[in-house]
Parts: C-alpha cells; structure tokens; sequence
C-alpha cells in the first residue's frame, strides 16, 4: 500500500487512536499490540486504565 493511501484511508480516524483503533489498522490482536507497546516498538501514553497512541506515529510505523 502506498503511503498516499495509508493517508487516505487513515483520515477517517480521530489524530488520537485508541488501542484497538490502532489494532484494526495494523491488523494485529490487541495483545500483540499492549506487547508492541510494552517493547517499546511503538509509542503509547496510558490515560487511567487505557492507552492512547498519536496517529502520525502509528503512520511512522507503516512506513518503516
């Protein structure tokens, strides 16, 4: 998928994904997602009991 239409298919979510946003767009498990998150392959910031992951980051991960 080219970059342009990872853009284009990213902009009907919110700039501030939730876990299992974001697990939905990597097409992945929401456990292997909290695992990303706890290697430090991807950055989240816990907000109470939930984690919160910035949309351009997520997108610095699909290019890389």
């Amino acid at each position: 998928m080219k970059t342009t239409t990872n853009s284009q298919y990213l902009k009907y979510y919110p700039d501030i994904l939730t876990a299992k946003q974001a697990a939905e767009i990597l097409g992945i498990s929401q456990k292997t997602l909290y695992k990303a998150i706890r290697n430090k392959e991807l950055h989240a910031v816990k907000i109470g009991r939930e984690y919160r992951i910035v949309k351009s980051k997520l997108m610095q991960l699909l290019v890389s």
